[in-house]
């Protein structure tokens, strides 16, 4: 990878691929480009790569793995990927970017293969992959979450897949038998629109993510006790965690407990016990905070009507 120039899509930090590959950085490349040294136009491309993911608006995903071999005359140790949904905006999103003059220019400078087969290298005969301990079947999927331009060295500017919206969707939409409700959801552009031109309505309806701030109250006067008190935190996208759970929970209604790795099955089954916990302990608290109040009058039939109205809101 010394000073050369590709673009690549990068497995999450926790998957368990890293484990595996014996590679610096486990990598799917989407495009090679040459050597960085017959480029001039390098920073160019970093800015079209990031405005192409920006306007994307597309979010980490799972490549399903179809199978494991041996591949070219350096005998790499490759996995290849079925070409679901996932992959068919992957190979949309690489044509894409080839619609820039720097980037056409230099892949139609170097031999290519003639068709774009996207896989992933775990090793070489000098350097194995290691042991794959994942389940009694191997690896069956990889959770992507970064597209990078290398410069050399496995390094170079990395862009972040977000989702901005519909993100619930688009997750649900991840099981196999789930590519017809895919091809409602996702779309490369409405018509009139041009690649790299924002729909302006679009973009100025989304909400703003607000950061929560937490502030410390002590109040003046004898044995005060001191108070949290809470802005801020709404209109947050759904986290990658929920997104991966919500994805494997639509697979495990769809094909059963067998499709899923036990690391997937333990994810649902650790989220939706941290989610139940959660929602008890809310539900608690609020109950408690305002029935104390009331019981304080002796209003038991307020009491009945707040037992009422906190069942409605928590649940």
């Amino acid at each position: 990878m010394n000073n050369k120039l590709v673009i690549v899509v990068i497995p999450a930090a926790d998957d368990p691929i890293w484990k595996i590959s014996s590679e610096k950085v486990p990598h799917l490349t989407l495009l090679f480009l040459g050597d960085v040294e017959n480029n001039p136009n390098v920073n160019k491309i970093f800015q079209f790569v990031s405005h192409a993911v920006n306007i994307s608006e597309h979010g980490p995903f799972y490549g399903a793995v179809d199978r494991r071999e041996i591949l070219g005359k350096d005998q790499a140790d490759v996995l290849h990927f079925r070409k679901k949904w996932a992959f068919k905006w992957l190979n949309a999103f690489r044509n894409q970017l080839l619609q820039n003059s720097d980037i056409r220019t230099l892949y139609d400078s170097i031999d290519q293969f003639p068709e774009w087969q996207p896989h992933l290298t775990l090793g070489y005969p000098e350097t194995p992959a290691h042991e794959d301990k994942i389940s009694e079947y191997g690896v069956n999927g990889i959770y992507f979450d970064r597209i990078a331009v290398w410069t050399g060295n496995y390094e170079g500017p990395e862009f972040r897949l977000e989702w901005t919206e519909r993100e619930e969707d688009l997750a649900v939409a991840y099981s196999e038998t789930g590519e017809a409700a895919v091809a409602e959801l996702l779309h490369f552009g409405t018509k009139g629109m041009r690649w790299g031109v924002r729909n302006t309505s679009r973009s100025t309806s989304m909400p703003t993510a607000v950061d929560p701030v937490a502030t410390s109250k002590v109040r003046a006067g004898v044995k005060r006790k001191t108070k949290i008190e809470t802005e801020g935190g709404e209109n947050h996208p759904a986290s990658v965690d929920a997104i991966k759970v919500a994805q494997a929970r639509t697979k495990l209604k769809k094909s059963g407990a067998a499709a899923l790795t036990n690391k997937e099955l333990q994810e649902v089954a650790n989220r939706v016990e941290l989610e139940a916990r959660v929602s008890r302990a809310v539900q608690s608290t609020g109950k408690k905070f305002v029935s104390n109040i009331l019981n304080t009058q002796g209003n038991q039939q307020a009491n009945k009507y707040v037992d009422k109205r906190v069942k409605q809101k928590f649940g």
